[in-house]
């Protein structure tokens, strides 16, 4: 972490750095976002993330942010020999394993500024239970 920034440094046991280094921006320095963060979703979501990256979503027209905690992020590339064969076993055990759903917070903002919705997403592939601004998350 640097500043409002995190690099993703994908590393090799043997060989160091294994891939190329990505610059993800921290959600908690989106200007945009600092009422996300004293609305209950956001601090929940700020309680479990410990890297809180944001991308940007331009969406019919409208703002919306996609939240997501650097740890979760899946990288195929940089992962070297060992980190391969792992893949490739993860891979065979499950087929689906690289369309996995992380915990994330898609953050939904109007002309003014102002956020008109937040949804957690994640889970599992099916039955997935989302929820918006002042929903029921049981």
């Amino acid at each position: 972490m640097s500043g409002d920034s995190y690099y993703d440094i994908p590393r090799d046991l043997f060989s160091g750095v294994d891939g190329k280094v990505m610059k993800q921006k921290a959600a908690t320095s989106q200007d945009d976002l600092n009422a996300l963060w004293l609305m209950r979703e956001g601090s929940i979501y700020r309680w479990f993330a410990r890297f809180p990256m944001v991308t940007e979503v331009l969406e019919e027209g409208r703002k919306r942010y996609l939240i997501q905690d650097l740890r979760f992020v899946l990288r195929v590339d940089g992962l070297g020999w060992l980190g391969d064969l792992a893949m490739k076993a993860a891979v065979d055990h499950n087929p689906h394993f690289l369309e996995r759903k992380i915990f994330s917070l898609s953050v939904s903002l109007n002309d003014g500024g102002e956020i008109t919705e937040v949804v957690y997403n994640g889970g599992q592939s099916t039955g997935d239970k989302e929820g918006g601004l002042g929903g029921d998350y049981s």
